[in-house]
């Protein structure tokens, strides 16, 4: 039973996937990561909560809550690390950044499949807690610290990190109260992602998917322009 309950899990993942291509340039790496984040720790409490009561109605709850920790996992966080760090690292030590990474991510793979067999035999269903602790975290620092990188030109991603930046006019509306707690690199890319909504928008209004298409190359090539314009 275990064998096909593995087999069965492997196609959910990947069958899951693919609404990730759907979603992850239309609603951003921040809401991913943070909404799936919150998932996983819910998923995870429901888990040892079903671990807990060990009888045949919660035992069927608990494999339905290990799908759909798949379903968050792979929506958020198994698509977005492969994307983020390219697009948030600068272009000087953009590969090395992004191979340091891809080694990150499979060192934690093998710490989670080494340690989680010894804390479940000790700490039992209360290590599922500690998982949904750690998603948890993860949630809150992707909150306070992770810039939005969706529909920005690799180039002015660059630039948020400057105090170039911080110079210009970014901000064209008061920003509200929580940007005080944020990295303010976090508030720059909100500024420069909503400016850019706004030009597509305007640019594009009542017209066909191809002259949407356009109107996102011209506002992007214009925020070139003003990135260039910008450094000198």
């Amino acid at each position: 039973m275990a064998l096909e309950m593995g087999l069965l899990l492997q196609v959910w993942y990947f069958v899951a996937s693919f609404l990730t291509w759907y979603t992850i340039d239309r609603v951003g790496r921040r809401f991913l990561f943070i909404s799936c984040a919150l998932g996983m720790c819910l998923v995870l409490v429901a888990e040892a909560i079903c671990v807990a009561i060990d009888n045949r109605a919660s035992n069927i709850a608990a494999v339905f809550w290990v799908f759909a920790f798949e379903a968050f996992f792979t929506w958020g966080w198994m698509a977005c690390v492969w994307v983020y760090p390219p697009e948030i690292l600068p272009l000087k030590i953009r590969a090395k950044g992004a191979a340091i990474a891809a080694a990150a991510d499979f060192a934690g793979n093998f710490l989670v499949v080494e340690i989680t067999p010894v804390g479940l035999a000790n700490i039992g269903f209360g290590f599922y807690l500690v998982w949904a602790a750690t998603n948890l975290i993860m949630a809150v620092i992707v909150w306070l610290f992770y810039p939005e990188t969706a529909g920005l030109p690799l180039e002015s991603i660059d630039l948020l990190f400057t105090d170039k930046v911080a110079a210009q006019d970014l901000f064209e509306e008061k920003q509200p109260f929580y940007r005080k707690i944020q990295w303010d690199v976090v508030g720059k890319a909100a500024a420069e992602q909503k400016r850019l909504k706004q030009g597509i928008r305007s640019s594009g209004r009542g017209g066909s998917e191809s002259s949407m298409e356009e109107a996102d190359f011209e506002v992007k090539k214009d925020s070139a322009e003003r990135v260039e314009d910008i450094r000198s």
